[in-house]
């Protein structure tokens, strides 16, 4: 084994790794910073820090291999736990494997293990400092803990390693939305489902931003998009179209509160033309109706009465939905992810 890695690589998420460092200093605190790959070799030659060590013996790279594609299965059915005990075995078995500290990094979150998330992801970049997928993660990690300015710093740097990466902009959106600056939350949420319009978490992130906007209009139009173009990748994506569906009733509830007073008048100018048509009046009263039905129309001549009848049967309003914030819906889908 060996790598090579720019010291100004890993001066961006380890502290007190610079070239000013003397020498000899800086070849402990590498030590400390590699010491999951065991034994090893510290070198550092203009500015970049070659890293040597034993490679895994064949058969255990193999096996490593095959239980990195068991831990991946088992991540996509959604079973976390199992996922993070197999890619632990891969790690054994071939500590220099960065995906899969990655990969550990996306169960550990599920999970809600946000610190050994963040140690896991520490240790995929130490070894693949230009991963541009590690730092998207590490940014969601930083979301969930509550921290949008961090969060933003690494999703910028995975664009900066990835332009155009549609998972980097949704973690730069949702960042920029706890941060308060909604346009530009927006505007990136947008282009990451216009760059990936499968992407369900970008179109939902947009739909809840313009939720909490107070723009029902737009939120149902985002919402359209969900359902016509995403799709669920796996287990983890579930979620997120139960969250859309909730959205869209009570997207659909303000709407028709914002629309009211119109279809009020409508409703009535309606009801006077029937009247007038008819030759009998028209009565509009609630009442409880069969299960599934939620109004009716009966003609004054076919029951025998000297009016028209509308029964409409009162509805109970649907709890009160607490949409999470952009930064919430899982940015963390991934293609990298098992």
């Amino acid at each position: 084994m060996h790598l090579a890695i720019p010291l100004t690589h890993l001066d961006l998420f380890l502290a007190g790794v610079g070239s000013d460092l003397p020498a000899d200093e800086l070849v402990v605190r590498l030590r400390q910073h590699f010491a999951f790959l065991g034994a090893i070799d510290v070198t550092i030659t203009d500015g970049v820090a070659h890293i040597t060590g034993d490679d895994a013996a064949l058969a255990k790279q193999q096996e490593a291999g095959r239980l990195a594609e068991r831990a991946a299965k088992r991540a996509r059915d959604g079973d976390f736990a199992r996922a993070v005990e197999l890619y632990e075995r891969v790690l054994s078995l071939a500590p220099a494997h960065s995906s899969a500290h990655r990969e550990i990094a996306m169960c550990l979150m599920e999970l809600g293990r946000l610190d050994a998330a963040k140690d896991a992801l520490i240790d995929a970049l130490k070894l693949a400092p230009a991963d541009a997928w590690s730092f998207v993660v590490l940014g969601n990690v930083y979301a969930r803990l509550a921290q949008p300015a961090l969060a933003k710093r690494f999703q910028l740097r995975a664009l900066e390693l990835k332009p155009g990466d549609a998972w980097a902009l949704n973690g730069l959106a949702a960042a920029e939305m706890a941060l308060g600056e909604t346009d530009a939350g927006i505007a990136h949420f947008a282009e990451a489902t216009r760059l990936h319009p499968a992407f369900a978490n970008a179109w939902l992130g947009k739909a809840i931003a313009e939720h909490n906007a107070g723009r029902p209009a737009d939120t149902d139009l985002t919402l359209r998009g969900l359902f016509a173009q995403a799709r669920a990748a796996d287990a983890r994506d579930r979620p997120v179209f139960t969250q859309a569906r909730r959205l869209f009733i009570e997207a659909q509830t303000a709407l028709a509160a914002q629309q009211e007073s119109d279809a009020f008048k409508t409703t009535q100018a309606l009801r006077a033309e029937v009247e007038t048509l008819s030759g009998h009046a028209v009565d509009i009263v609630e009442e409880k109706l069969p299960a599934g039905i939620a109004g009716r129309a009966q003609m004054a001549w076919k029951h025998g009465r000297a009016r028209h009848r509308i029964s409409i049967c009162p509805q109970d309003p649907p709890p009160p939905i607490t949409c999470a914030s952009p930064s919430v819906p899982r940015a963390d889908a991934h293609p990298a992810r098992g």
